[in-house]
């Protein structure tokens, strides 16, 4: 009987310990006290976690947040590691709770301070304090500033110095106190702060090397995203630490130091650490050390070509969903052989039958670029990136061969039946427009364009006929056979045909009379409209496409931004605009003020419906009107201050620049904007930044800054 007594105690002492699991309140009490969590209402983090959750185990208990505000200061604790929850909802949940409730003086623990300083969540702590009372916020101060005073527990004074940091204590001293003391998310954080302050020290930079050897995930993706930004500052020494990582267990961790490294300024020893990377078995690490090495500034050596080639051909995929990254792995593979191949014919016939039969389209696009990289002036190049331009099923690599041929010029003679058939056959309407525009650039006599010249008149394909009419006003000579072939689709039956004809005579032949007419027709044919199945895309001289087509696109505003390309030579039109201009379609008062703009001085009798916009609540409309009105009139006292005014809307960077650029070419008489422009020279858009600068040397009588081209008085593309 003895002998069975203490069996059975223990047996009675499993049984109840088993009963007590089974119970929610037992079980996560016990939990909690095992995991150290914060407790309320005899209950810690775990369960309330679980109540949120509505786990079957706990059962839904209402509202759980309400339960935790109505409990007071008591409840802190709990919301605080709440507060640090993965679950982004949970997380502003518990922020909101914590900011609704008044703390006592004495409800900041260690626990509190440590949690709100959460390396996942930096920035809604920061929110969560400007949502608090006042009292709240010296409750929250005054228990950071006890922690700091307690010498015993160091992680809680590292985590409440990094807390008052982040409130604007403007004092390093309590960063480096927090990047000592604290636990190790406090202490990255502090690193991160520390060098975005200007502290650029050794043992900032090693703290951030020590957080990629945190277990936690999040803690060394913070850590990673900080020296990657750093980067290109590091020293030897911590470029060999993170070399160090590579041969880490965990993929995450080599991705991390690969990404690292590929920002850095690279040594022969880095460079190979990067070559070695490419054989790893995740693809993801492949994926960075290719990209670093796709950069045209790192030197990889001819040697390397055996690991290059083997990583071409690599088709392991050890992460679920990565497949995007495999093919972008191979790309940069592609990129950096045509950087290197140079005479060797193993290379060039990989690029060749990778463009050919490489299953993954960014890959043979990738391809096209090397090959031209590769041997520009080669006509088997040439030969195998026609072939391409005809046979690729991808229109993106189609595309991409064209501009490479394109970017060739002469040299790819032989390829234009290749592109005169894309020009005429193929169904997607840019390859037809990029390959018109490489017959432009490459075509040098007439006789090259007949076909082009035949079908314009011929085709039965309206779409065809407007690519053919686009592509012709590109040529870089002067044809009459060119002229005459445009002048006569000023016939065509198809508006979208007439409006591509003049919109290239505008360049190939800006007095053409025949042009203007047909113009000055569409705009009092009220009634025609777009051919909603024709897009179109009209580019015609340096300025750039005037639009890309949209079927709603009204054919009267083409015609209007047409005309403009004409400039003086539109006065012809000048009756039709200025009638346009009191229509109530204000849809198309832009276009038309632009238009009387680039008719410039002959344009005066226009003035008075111009000046009416000046006085339109739309920046746009005063911004066209006024670079109109100097245009037609040279008269700056008018058009300065409207440009002023506009300068100062900072809703569109693009206006902001066009005016500076006005204010540029009046000169001198602008000097009342140089308040404004001074104002502007220190702007967040570097482009406004330029344009500023630009126009201040201008009014001053001085040259324009160095490195920055002069800019034309060019205005925005867009809208009220």
């Amino acid at each position: 009987m003895k002998k069975r007594l203490p069996i059975a105690i223990a047996a009675l002492s499993l049984i109840l310990l088993g009963i007590s699991l089974a119970l929610p309140r037992t079980h996560y009490a016990i939990q909690g006290w095992l995991h150290g969590e914060a407790y309320f209402d005899s209950q810690p983090t775990s369960y309330w976690l679980g109540a949120i959750k509505k786990e079957p185990f706990v059962g839904d208990q209402g509202d759980v947040f309400k339960k935790l505000r109505e409990g007071g200061p008591a409840a802190v604790p709990v919301l605080c590691q709440l507060f640090m929850d993965e679950d982004g909802p949970i997380c502003q949940q518990a922020s909101l709770a914590i900011s609704l409730i008044d703390w006592e003086r004495q409800g900041m623990t260690p626990a509190v301070a440590e949690a709100l300083v959460s390396v996942d969540t930096p920035d809604l702590f920061q929110r969560t304090a400007a949502r608090l009372s006042n009292d709240n916020r010296i409750a929250l101060k005054e228990g950071l500033a006890r922690e700091l005073k307690d010498k015993a527990r160091p992680r809680s004074r590292g985590a409440a110095a990094l807390a008052l940091a982040l409130l604007g204590n403007d004092d390093s001293g309590l960063l480096r106190l927090a990047m000592v003391d604290g636990a190790i998310p406090v202490r990255v954080r502090a690193a991160i702060l520390l060098w975005h302050s200007n502290q650029h020290t050794d043992d900032v930079v090693w703290t951030l090397v020590t957080g990629l050897q945190s277990p936690a995930p999040k803690i060394r993706a913070v850590a990673s995203g900080a020296l990657r930004q750093i980067g290109p500052s590091a020293n030897d020494t911590v470029r060999s630490a993170v070399i160090g990582f590579l041969p880490s267990n965990d993929p995450s961790v080599r991705e991390n130091a690969v990404s690292i490294l590929g920002r850095m300024v690279l040594n022969e020893d880095a460079t190979n650490a990067l070559l070695q990377a490419l054989r790893d078995e995740d693809v993801l690490v492949r994926y960075e050390a290719s990209a670093a090495l796709a950069n045209e500034k790192v030197h990889v050596a001819k040697e390397s070509m055996p690991i290059l080639l083997a990583a071409l051909d690599d088709t392991r995929e050890s992460r679920p969903r990565t497949t995007w990254r495999f093919q972008y792995v191979r790309s940069n593979i592609v990129w950096i052989l045509g950087r290197l191949g140079g005479e060797d014919r193993a290379v060039l016939d990989t690029l060749v039958h990778t463009l050919r039969d490489d299953p993954d389209w960014p890959v043979r696009s990738a391809a096209v670029s090397a090959l031209a990289k590769f041997a520009p002036r080669s006509l088997e190049v040439v030969h195998v990136l026609a072939e391409a331009a005809r046979r690729d099923h991808q229109p993106g690599v189609r595309i991409h061969v064209a501009d490479e041929l394109k970017r060739m010029g002469k040299e790819a003679a032989s390829a234009l039946p290749a592109l005169i058939a894309s020009l005429l056959e193929d169904h997607d309407v840019m390859v037809r427009w990029r390959a018109g525009s490489a017959v432009a650039e490459i075509a040098t006599d007439e006789s090259q364009l007949q076909s082009l010249l035949t079908a314009l008149k011929d085709s039965r394909k309206e779409s065809v006929r407007v690519s053919i009419a686009q592509a012709l006003g590109q040529i870089k000579f002067r044809s009459p056979k060119v002229v005459g072939g445009l002048v006569q689709a000023l016939e065509d039956k198809d508006v979208q045909v007439r409006l591509a004809a003049a919109a290239s005579l505008a360049r190939a032949d800006p007095e053409n009379a025949a042009a203007l007419h047909t113009l000055r027709q569409v705009l009092v044919k009220k009634e025609e409209k777009s051919n909603p199945i024709t897009p179109t895309v009209f580019v015609n001289d340096a300025e750039g496409p005037i639009r890309v087509a949209t079927p709603d696109l009204d054919i009267r505003r083409q015609a209007i931004q047409i005309l403009a390309r004409y400039g003086a030579a539109a006065k012809p039109a000048l009756p039709d605009l200025i009638g346009l201009l009191g229509e109530k379609d204000t849809g198309q008062h832009l276009p038309v003020i632009q238009a009387l703009g680039a008719i410039g001085p002959d344009a005066k009798q226009a003035l008075p419906k111009i000046k009416e916009q000046l006085k339109n609540p739309a920046p746009s409309y005063r911004l066209f009107a006024a670079q109109a009105l100097w245009k037609i009139d040279r008269n700056a006292e008018p058009t300065v201050p409207v440009l002023i005014d506009v300068m100062n809307d900072k809703f569109m960077a693009s206006w902001r620049v066009s005016a500076a650029n006005t204010l540029a070419e009046i000169g001198p008489a602008a000097k009342a904007a140089i308040p404004t422009l001074r104002e502007l020279s220190a702007d967040t858009s570097p482009e406004v930044q330029k344009a500023a600068r630009q126009a201040l040397a201008k009014i001053n009588g001085e040259p324009s800054p160095k490195d920055e081209p002069d800019l034309g008085a060019k205005a925005p593309s867009g809208s009220n």
